[in-house]
């Protein structure tokens, strides 16, 4: 028996909640290139990005910017937060 990952149980739930069928889920950035934006108090759905490599603590020049290659390397997977298309509205429309 395959186990389901979180992101597919989190689709699955926001279908039922957004009662719809398939979810075309995109960020604020991509909707709003498109010319559309979230409609009032719509918050955005959270899924889980594909897992990324961060430098973190990483040694000060003496200007106090951070020296590249000196730092610890980390794995982490981060939140994303997409909307659907019906939280969005066109901005061409509203004029």
């Amino acid at each position: 028996m395959r186990i389901p990952s979180v992101n597919e149980l989190l689709r699955n739930y926001y279908k039922q909640e957004l009662k719809v069928e398939t979810l075309n889920l995109k960020t604020y950035k991509e909707w709003k290139e498109q010319g559309y934006r979230p409609m009032p108090n719509r918050n955005p759905l959270l899924l889980w990005g594909l897992k990324t490599k961060k430098e973190i603590e990483q040694d000060l020049d003496n200007d106090g910017f951070p020296i590249p290659g000196t730092g610890r390397v980390i794995e982490y997977c981060p939140i994303m937060y997409l909307y659907d298309e019906t939280q969005v509205y066109n901005t061409y429309n509203c004029k």
